[in-house]
């Protein structure tokens, strides 16, 4: 089933196992405790076999799709750096696209790819300090030519039958305009979904992202989600679907050195019950 069929709002669960086990362990738990699809994060299993991966997907009772972030982003779930590989943009979106032809039904990619500027990683104090002012948006490019090869890269998803989240951190708080333009270019790109994550400083901020929301649920043609970073915008990852997100990104539990700020899928699903 295609990520855009699922009914809203939707539940991902991230898979961020460094074992083939570990990953489909994972996978049917969230099956058990509520979520509609998985998220798999593939430096996780960075040697992963082709044949493991048509396995793990053919045997998955939910949807998965992939995400191929950059090596320092991977700090957020606890990873060291150097204990992962430095793909570049052209092997991250080849891994990717590989996996669709053995079972993933959509990828993920970042709306700065093939020019990247990344924020500095979250949790860091580099992160902390360009995240205290308002400005443009990182991991958003321009560039005609780095846009182009984007496009193509969901032309190659869409003739293998799957789907594209572009997804962009910002890295920096945005205001409502701003976040409304990276909505309108991930459509111009073609995008079928589309994933911000930006900085929340306060209850301001929070409202902005809530405004932004609700006035892409009225008008924006592909799924969403904006997600507040931050403790201020907590209630972004839980509540923002009450706003007009169409999905909420969970795990399955938290972890020493884990990314605490998600909520856990049986929460969420036992929340979105009742």
């Amino acid at each position: 089933m295609n990520l855009t069929a699922l009914p809203r709002p939707f539940i991902i669960a991230v898979a961020t196992d460094r074992t083939v086990a570990g990953m489909l362990g994972t996978i049917r738990r969230a099956a058990d405790e509520g979520a509609d699809a998985v998220e798999l994060n593939l430096p996780a299993v960075s040697d992963l076999l082709p044949e493991e991966l048509q396995e793990m997907l053919a045997e998955a009772p939910l949807p998965v799709y992939t995400t191929c972030r950059r090596r320092d982003f991977m700090s957020v779930y606890g990873f060291e750096s150097l204990d992962l590989p430095n793909w570049t943009d052209d092997e991250r979106m080849e891994r990717q696209l590989a996996a669709l032809h053995y079972g993933s039904v959509a990828i993920d990619m970042e709306m700065d790819t093939f020019d990247p500027h990344p924020a500095p990683p979250m949790g860091t104090p580099q992160a902390a300090a360009f995240a205290a002012k308002n400005g443009d948006p990182a991991e958003l490019t321009h560039d005609p030519t780095a846009i182009a090869r984007q496009r193509e890269v969901v032309g190659d998803a869409h003739l293998a039958g799957a789907e594209v989240i572009l997804s962009c951190h910002t890295g920096r708080p945005q205001t409502k305009e701003q976040l409304l333009a990276i909505a309108a270019a991930a459509v111009d790109r073609g995008g079928d979904l589309l994933k911000i994550v930006t900085p929340c400083r306060d209850a301001t901020d929070l409202t902005v992202i809530y405004e932004a929301t609700e006035q892409m649920f009225s008008g924006l043609p592909i799924p969403f989600v904006i997600i507040g970073a931050g403790s201020a915008g907590l209630a972004s990852r839980t509540e923002g679907w009450k706003f007009g997100s169409s999905w909420i990104i969970a795990q399955l539990d938290r972890t020493d050195g884990g990314f605490q700020d998600q909520p856990l899928v049986r929460e969420i699903s036992r929340e979105r019950v009742e």
